[in-house]
């Protein structure tokens, strides 16, 4: 099964598709009919992506006990 994406999912380009994979994003307009959400940088700039292209950001192990 395809990796499920959301609004407000932090996802990294595939380095088939970007310019320095180091950089994360966060998901908006996620639209799961097409697939496809818009992610912006730290310029200001933004553009769609198709699942095909990101990958899932992996939590941040924050220690917390509960």
């Amino acid at each position: 099964m395809p990796v499920q994406f959301k609004d407000g999912d932090k996802v990294y380009l595939k380095p088939d598709y970007a310019g320095d994979s180091t950089e994360r994003f966060t998901i908006s307009q996620w639209d799961d009919e097409k697939n496809r959400g818009w992610i912006g940088d730290k310029n200001g700039s933004g553009w769609y992506v198709y699942n095909y292209q990101i990958t899932k950001s992996k939590p941040k192990n924050t220690n917390n006990w509960y």
